[in-house]
């Protein structure tokens, strides 16, 4: 339930902990509404089914799941985000006040477009702290895969070292964690970032 009126709110300094405990209420929301799709999809691929008289009848009804799969991760993104700025946590909540100059605060039910401005404010920070993450990651695998094939010239022909696939998924994770971490610095700044028509803080509920 979103915090409104005027109140004398004890506002909190955000910290690493409140940032890295909102960030992961958006995130598992997010993989669970944005990529479970996928996961259904690939399921109803891999399970046995009878062909139909006509095969293109299940190419098009796969075809139609696809489509559907892949844009979860467009309308789950700020929709899993609104979710987590509406949370209560076990001792805060994100408070959202109007006008700046308000004394007391007066908090106010976010908007979508104040939502989206929040999330923006994340998003383009988060995703050159990603590509960032993840030329680092692309160096620091290669690299090491590299010199261990130079230690162990022998290792070159072992498939587990020397395959794409491998590199790709220690890439994709060593990016991920690295923005994940990023995102939860990130998060903490705006968590007491003044935007132009309202600000967000985090509001104890001690």
């Amino acid at each position: 339930m979103a915090l409104t009126g005027e109140t004398d709110a004890v506002l909190l300094e955000p910290t690493l902990g409140h940032a890295l405990r909102i960030m992961w209420a958006w995130y598992w929301r997010y993989m669970t509404l944005g990529f479970g799709p996928f996961a259904v999809t690939l399921l109803l691929k891999l399970l046995p089914y009878s062909v139909p008289d006509d095969p293109n009848d299940l190419e098009t009804m796969y075809f139609l799941i696809v489509a559907l799969a892949a844009s979860a991760p467009v309308w789950a993104f700020p929709f899993t985000f609104r979710m987590a700025l509406n949370k209560d946590f076990k001792n805060f909540r994100i408070g959202f006040a109007v006008p700046l100059s308000t004394t007391p605060l007066e908090f106010v039910a976010p908007t979508l477009n104040q939502v989206r401005t929040v999330w923006w404010s994340l998003t383009w920070r988060s995703a050159l702290w990603g590509l960032a993450c993840f030329l680092a990651a692309d160096l620091v695998v290669v690299s090491a895969v590299s010199g261990v094939i130079k230690l162990h010239p022998a290792w070159e022909s072992s498939p587990p070292l020397h395959t794409l696939s491998l590199e790709r998924l220690l890439i994709w994770l060593l990016a991920h964690v690295g923005w994940f971490i990023a995102s939860v610095f990130t998060l903490r700044r705006i968590l007491s970032k003044d935007f132009e028509h309202f600000r967000i803080g985090l509001v104890s509920l001690a």
